[in-house]
């Protein structure tokens, strides 16, 4: 039996994951302490969070080892993969930081955007150290973009594509800067094909973002949207596979009927959306 009881409140056990002999057990609610002996303190660092690898056959270099967050309220470890999105056989871990404050700019204006949120790919099978893969970030205060992360193949070709939601994302771009807490929870899903033009280094920076950087929305092969807002759409997501086409289920956990209908409508009932994506011939 794993158990973890070093820490009160810090949900060891809230994901985990396994493959190829390689075991991940997420804290998102971890804190860090101030002081020795862990008791608490006003000068904690609240929900960094904190996420334990465990290599169980040795498929692997690395050794069993922990990672952690740097500020409060990163949240990382929240979600959590594997997949090979590069066309070869490195298997690359994702690992989501959905409270994350990822640097930005505003046209040439450098900003924070406060727990935009952030994913980190590393290769865990290169024969030295893990070495860190690509970066993707969000692009709207309070967005909560990694808060679903899944590596696996949308579009028929064989190779692992990489899905990345937002639930709380808003769809207006001034929440990229300061400004009174607003969160619009309407939500995005994006979609990043696996392959050769796969990204490396920041995956969310590119010439094509305009004056706003990151913009995930540019530079992602398809960007899934509801038709609704406020319904937390890309909560969750999952892929069901059959012979010509690709059904991407995703799911807006807060939709609300009487957004849509008015008052004869359901107060967030919740919706499932299906996008279809059809195979190459």
């Amino acid at each position: 039996m794993i158990t973890n009881v070093k820490q009160n409140f810090s949900w060891f056990g809230h994901r985990i994951k396994g493959k190829e002999g390689v075991l991940i057990i997420s804290q998102p609610y971890y804190r860090k302490c101030a002081r020795g002996d862990c008791q608490f303190s006003v000068d904690d660092k609240q929900g960094v969070g904190s996420l334990t690898l465990i290599n169980t056959k040795n498929t692997t270099s690395f050794q069993n080892l922990s990672l952690s967050g740097k500020d409060e309220f990163d949240m990382i470890g929240f979600c959590s993969d594997f997949g090979r999105p590069y066309g070869d056989d490195s298997l690359i871990l994702a690992i989501s930081a959905p409270g994350d404050t990822v640097p930005g700019v505003a046209a040439t204006l450098p900003v924070l955007i406060t727990q935009a949120g952030s994913v980190i790919l590393f290769n865990i099978s290169s024969t030295g150290d893990i070495s860190e893969m690509a970066t993707f970030y969000g692009d709207t205060r309070y967005s909560q973009f990694g808060s679903f992360i899944q590596f696996d193949d949308i579009n028929g070709d064989g190779v692992d594509d990489f899905l990345i939601g937002a639930p709380m994302r808003s769809d207006d771009w001034t929440e990229i800067g300061p400004r009174q807490f607003v969160t619009s929870e309407d939500g995005k899903l994006y979609a990043f094909y696996g392959g050769e033009t796969f990204p490396r280094g920041n995956g969310t920076v590119s010439p094509l973002c305009g004056v706003l950087t990151p913009c995930p929305g540019h530079v992602s092969n398809i960007t899934f949207f509801p038709l609704e807002g406020k319904g937390a759409f890309g909560y969750s997501a999952t892929v069901v596979k059959a012979p010509n086409v690709t059904s991407v289920l995703v799911t807006a956990v807060r939709a609300d009927e009487r957004y849509t209908y008015g008052e004869f409508g359901l107060d967030m009932n919740g919706r499932i959306y299906d996008y279809q994506i059809p195979h190459p011939p």
